[in-house]
């Protein structure tokens, strides 16, 4: 597991789509608390800090970022898709890895896990940025309270939401087929999870999303064993 985030990580430090993706979104949200700390007035209905209720508001919208921040770690997906791609070798072929963490004999559950890892890193460093600014900007305790339960849900969301929708691309696979499927379904999917946001307790969302990141994982490891044969483990027994 640690060999795969390292290598993801190897991967995002060096893509400059990585860190401009990674610079885009987070420049966008601290644009809307820009202009959020510009509007007079404040407050809500539901009595929580205006600093606390935009954070809640951007938590999901910041595992989908991180997801897109850290398309290019996929790559190694696709060879799963593609076969023609991989006798042709180029830019379309994967590079092995999944196949190669499949043919060991390791458990195909672990490397899905941690796939999830950085971009749930990603996620969480992007909302501990955005909660920092707003507290810097005095947002986070003006017009009302920060209760224990809304700051975990904006703590826990990105990380859910990142998880379940890495999961997603991760059955779809990487590269140009992953990011326009992608494109298509995740915002969707966002959209459902907000939806569930407002409409249940804000446990339930989270609960839901890695229900479903874990139903995506199972049929990855389904799609893994049915491509590539477990060749390694009769030479290690």
């Amino acid at each position: 597991m640690k060999a795969i985030l390292w290598r993801d990580w190897r991967i995002f430090r060096t893509s400059p789509f990585c860190w401009g993706t990674f610079a885009l979104f987070l420049t966008t949200m601290l644009l809307m608390v820009a202009f959020l700390t510009s509007t007079p007035g404040g407050g809500n209905d539901a009595g929580i800090s205006d600093g606390l209720m935009f954070a809640i508001i951007c938590a999901p919208m910041t595992g989908w970022s991180a997801t897109y921040s850290t398309l290019h770690t996929l790559d190694a997906n696709k060879s799963m898709f593609s076969e023609s791609a991989n006798a042709a070798g180029g830019e379309h072929a994967g590079d092995g890895t999944m196949e190669l963490f499949r043919c060991s004999g390791r458990p195909m559950l672990t490397y899905c896990l941690a796939k999830s890892l950085l971009p749930m890193a990603v996620a969480e460093t992007m909302t501990l940025l955005i909660m920092a600014y707003l507290a810097w900007c005095g947002l986070m305790t003006a017009h009302g309270t920060m209760p224990i339960p809304d700051v975990l849900f904006t703590l826990v969301a990105p990380l859910t939401t990142a998880f379940a929708l890495e999961e997603m691309l991760l059955v779809i696979g990487g590269g140009a087929l992953g990011m326009t499927a992608g494109l298509l379904v995740s915002p969707v999917l966002l959209t459902g999870f907000v939806g569930l946001c407002l409409s249940l307790p804000l446990g339930w969302a989270p609960a839901l999303a890695v229900g479903f990141g874990l139903a995506m994982a199972a049929l990855t490891v389904a799609l893994a064993r049915r491509r590539y044969p477990d060749t390694l483990r009769p030479v290690r027994e």
